[in-house]
């Protein structure tokens, strides 16, 4: 008897998967098994599991080996294809960094100037005598520094206060 229980310790046999007697659920059907099958049954899955989710911009090091076996310099060709998408990603990304930079650069000395040029002008139109356009043009001014200069956008922090009331 005892070797029988061992004999099925060792190889579990197919059951029906239509028989209601059956556990369904995979916690149950765990719980059923002894230590020793439920060990092997997890460390089986969890290989499976760990086959399935190799990821990365290179084949699975079974899969590169047989990439090989298959071409022969398939391997060194999948690398150097893998080392220019790298290059040139890399190339993208610097080049969006600049940009950004240059696109705010620019920005901040158009901002600048129209800050500098709404000042004269508001000057100009006070020596005139129009104080109310001067003033006009002078808080447009200072809400154009602020926007420009500053990188800062009055309606952002407003809508962020609202979200905080919420």
């Amino acid at each position: 008897m005892e070797e029988r229980n061992k004999k099925g310790a060792e190889s579990v046999s197919p059951t029906k998967v239509d028989d209601d007697t059956q556990p369904t659920d995979l916690n149950q059907v765990l719980d059923s098994l002894n230590p020793e099958q439920r060990h092997t049954l997890v460390k089986a899955f969890m290989a499976i599991e760990s086959e399935r989710s190799f990821r990365g911009p290179l084949p699975a090091p079974e899969d590169f080996k047989a990439y090989g076996e298959v071409i022969a310099n398939a391997p060194e060709r999948i690398l150097e294809m893998t080392e220019k998408q790298v290059d040139h990603r890399i190339k993208t990304e610097g080049n969006i960094v600049t940009g950004g930079l240059i696109e705010s650069r620019r920005g901040q000395w158009m901002g600048y100037s129209i800050v500098i040029i709404l000042i004269v002008m508001s000057a100009l139109l006070a020596i005139l005598g129009h104080d109310w356009v001067a003033g006009g043009m002078m808080t447009a001014a200072i809400a154009l520094a602020i926007i420009f200069v500053l990188h800062q956008n009055p309606k952002t922090e407003n809508v962020d206060e609202k979200d905080a009331e919420n």
